[in-house]
C-alpha cells in the first residue's frame, strides 16, 4: 500500500512448475501472454466488438515475439539512476522506462536489499528474480523468481528481511529438493 505500485483491489494467478531455469520461464510467459493477446484479438471481429484503437494496439504489442531481456542494472541505466546504489524503481519509474518499448519486457538479476521476496542467489551474486513490464507507460505485469535452493538458504534471506518463512518449508526444501520457479499475475 505505501509503493503506490498497486491498487487495492486486484486479482492474482501464480504460476509454479519444476525447473531451474529463467529462460524457460520467460519463453512460457511470452508464449502465455502471446496466446491470450491472439486468441483475443481472433475473438474480436467475429462478435463486432470494438476495442478502440489503443486497446488494439496493447493487445497487439503482446502478440510480437522475443520480448527483451535487461538487467536491473541496465533500466537503472536507461533510467539515469546510479547503479551502484539500487533501490527498487517506483511507479514513475516502471512509467518511465515501459515508454521507451514498444513490446512488453524482461527485467531480471536484481542485487540483494531490493526485493522483499526470497529468491536464488546465482554465480553473480544477484538474485534469478524477474518482472515481465508491459510497454506505453503501463508497468509491471507479473514478478516472480527462481526459488532457494537450499532450506538454509530461505532461512537465511527471510532472516535478512524480517520476515517470518515457515520453518517447514525449509525442511521440506532440503528434504525434497525440488527446485520450482514461476511468476505471478496481477490484474487490476
Amino acid at each position: 500500500h505505501q509503493s503506490a505500485k498497486h491498487l487495492y483491489n486486484f486479482f492474482q494467478f501464480e504460476i509454479e512448475w519444476r525447473t531451474e531455469s529463467m529462460e524457460a520461464v520467460f519463453q512460457t510467459g511470452e508464449r502465455l501472454l502471446r496466446t491470450v493477446a491472439e486468441r483475443t484479438l481472433r475473438e474480436l471481429e467475429p462478435r463486432n466488438l470494438d476495442a478502440g484503437e489503443t486497446a488494439r494496439r496493447n493487445i497487439k504489442a503482446l502478440t510480437k515475439a522475443d520480448y527483451p531481456r535487461i538487467r536491473f542494472v541496465e533500466a537503472l541505466s536507461m533510467l539515469g539512476k546510479d547503479a551502484s546504489k539500487p533501490v527498487d524503481l517506483s511507479a514513475d519509474d516502471d512509467a518511465r522506462l515501459t515508454k521507451m518499448f514498444d513490446r512488453p519486457f524482461w527485467i531480471y538479476d536484481y542485487p540483494e536489499g531490493v526485493r522483499d521476496s526470497i529468491y536464488h542467489r546465482n554465480d553473480r551474486g544477484l538474485y534469478d528474480t524477474y518482472d515481465l513490464m508491459l510497454p506505453f507507460g503501463y508497468g509491471e505485469l507479473t514478478t516472480g523468481g527462481i526459488r532457494c535452493k537450499t532450506g538454509a538458504e530461505i532461512v537465511r534471506q527471510s532472516q535478512a528481511l524480517g520476515k517470518a518463512y515457515s520453518m517447514q518449508y525449509a525442511a521440506w526444501k532440503d528434504q525434497a529438493g525440488i527446485q520450482t520457479a514461476g511468476f505471478g499475475i496481477g490484474l487490476e
